[in-house]
């Protein structure tokens, strides 16, 4: 299942990392730009407040992360 959410913050614009708050659980959930569906690189930079959607994965140490992520509204 897909959940929505928008960009939080980004902690270093430089590596590109930050987080997303879901809306769906209203967990923050850590995003890297190499989560972006293959395609999406023409709205790059991702910015805060870009509305986006993602699946959520779980690493080795049980922490979530976003995968699959797409920006489906601009922050304006």
């Amino acid at each position: 299942m897909r959940s929505k959410g928008y960009v939080k913050n980004i902690i270093d614009p430089a590596r590109r990392f930050g987080f997303i708050k879901d809306t769906v659980t209203g967990n923050d959930v850590f995003f890297h730009i190499s989560a972006l569906v293959p395609g999406q690189d023409g709205v790059l930079p991702i910015q805060y407040g870009d509305k986006v959607s993602f699946e959520i994965g779980i690493n080795g140490q049980g922490k979530t992360y976003c995968k699959d992520l797409l920006i489906t509204e601009p922050f304006q």
